[in-house]
């Protein structure tokens, strides 16, 4: 018995229709056009779904302002999704932008998103200052990203700022994405908010004790914001190639503030400006700490400095974090005594008994280019963090296998400790020229997942936030 998709249900079909809608982008010929000429039964549905008609895309050089008309027309009543890209305003740039409100403003109750990319600085002016009077009562995302080229020849010193629905109000906005646009109104306008994302080149240049006190003040007027990212004009600040280098250790330190509901804050600046940041806050709710901006997904968790060992150890800021890494730097190592003084006691990881005592919900941990004090900072996990799973070893030394089976031992013969599950050890330790020493590396084979890589780095495969998120 043969069956076709028009057999289908009319729910399972939108279903379809609407998983395509996502997935195709091509503003010359959207899915909805492309789904109402398949056939007579397809066109029925299409235009029997208002919600089908409910994004307007509008990203042509000569705006077809006839057929969004009509797709207004069609989505009748449904939340509208609008996007307006920079390519009606390259030319007849400031016509484009009178007919484009004009088609747009009058369904301003409607809008439930307003994106609008990569158009010129003076064309923003120009929306908004439209828009300061309107009323957006379902509006519930906002993004705004200024043409990049365009923004750099714009006059510094200006009197305009971004102060968007300043009299019409938008009270249902949620989230705001914004880039070289100041937040300083969006903060104190918009209290309800719960996912801000912030581009500011000041993050590259900025004292760091300056941004964390300007981060301080966006999160006291925001206090049901769930999601704060914040990110430099700069690719790749942060990455692990920096943490090759070494990272900085912070210096002034803001008196920290509380944020009761802050669950992930995202930090793509320069290791001082983001140590120092995550530093300045009390964060009880905060899970992990990410830059979203880098290219692979298994880099996205930053390192704290082990500088911060310090404040995690006297305010316990972060007591739901399920993943750290901490940061060292090659410099470190030398600061330790050698061995036949005995193992150091002194340096900022000294602290790292008492930080992790303040983690009780670590599930994964991971250290960076860090001297572990012949074993002293390993025999401290058997003791501290009683739900870890993952420990990771990346470029490491003063550790042996021995310290990390002594370890694992202590942990299992604790009812409050979780065994490990798994641990790590990649690029410069070798050292497995003694018997007890191979006799333990191949204990930990046995006993759990050990993957050990002298040569290698941490496993390019690995989706950092997926594999982390299933350990909640």
């Amino acid at each position: 018995m043969r069956t076709s998709i028009t057999d289908l249900p009319f729910d399972i079909l939108f279903i379809i229709f609407d998983l395509c809608w996502e997935r195709r982008t091509c503003p010359e010929l959207p899915f909805p056009m492309i789904a109402s000429h398949v056939c007579r039964e397809w066109r029925q549905y299409a235009l029997g779904t208002p919600s089908f008609w409910g994004v307007i895309n509008i990203r042509d050089y000569q705006p077809q302002l006839e057929k969004y008309q009509t797709w207004l027309e069609r989505s009748e009543e449904s939340p509208l999704t609008i996007v307006l890209g920079g390519e009606p305003f390259d030319r007849r740039s400031i016509k484009n932008t009178k007919d484009i409100m004009r088609l747009i403003v009058p369904h301003a109750n409607r809008w439930k998103s307003l994106k609008i990319w990569s158009v010129p600085q003076k064309i923003i002016q120009v929306i908004f200052d439209r828009l300061l009077d309107l009323p957006t009562p379902s509006l519930t995302e906002l993004d705004v990203d200024p043409e990049y080229l365009r923004q750099r020849h714009v006059p510094a010193a200006t009197k305009w700022r971004f102060r968007p629905f300043l009299r019409g109000g938008a009270p249902n906005l949620r989230e705001i994405v914004i880039a070289r646009l100041s937040c300083e109104y969006i903060d104190g306008r918009f209290p309800s908010l719960t996912v801000l994302d912030v581009v500011d080149a000041k993050l590259a240049t900025e004292i760091p004790s300056v941004m964390a006190v300007k981060v301080q003040k966006i999160l006291s007027r925001l206090p049901n914001l769930q999601v704060l990212r914040f990110s430099s004009e700069l690719q790749g600040l942060g990455g692990r190639g920096e943490e090759r280098n070494g990272i900085q250790s912070i210096r002034h330190v803001p008196q920290p503030i509380t944020h009761a509901s802050l669950v992930e804050l995202s930090i793509q600046a320069p290791a001082p400006t983001r140590n120092t940041i995550i530093s300045s806050l009390v964060l009880p709710e905060v899970r992990y700490f990410l830059d979203r901006l880098r290219d692979r997904p298994e880099e996205w968790e930053v390192a704290l400095d082990v500088s911060c060992l310090r404040i995690l150890g006297n305010s316990r800021p972060f007591p739901n974090l399920i993943s750290l890494r901490l940061g060292g730097n090659p410099s470190l190592w030398q600061s330790f005594a050698p061995p036949s003084s005995g193992p150091p006691n002194g340096g900022p990881l000294a602290s790292l008994g008492g930080a992790l005592q303040g983690l009780p919900k670590l599930k994964a941990l991971t250290f960076h280019q860090i001297h572990l004090g012949y074993g002293q900072q390993v025999h401290c996990l058997a003791r501290a963090c009683p739900l870890l799973e993952w420990l990771t070893l990346v470029k490491c030394v003063g550790y042996t296998f021995r310290d990390l089976q002594s370890m694992v031992v202590k942990r299992r013969e604790m009812e409050s400790m979780s065994p490990i599950k798994q641990i790590v050890s990649c690029g410069l330790y070798v050292r497995e020229q003694d018997i007890p020493e191979w006799e333990a590396k191949e204990w930990l084979g046995e006993a759990l997942e050990f993957v050990y890589e002298p040569h290698g780095a941490e496993h390019s495969e690995w989706d950092y936030l997926t594999r982390v998120e299933n350990l909640i």
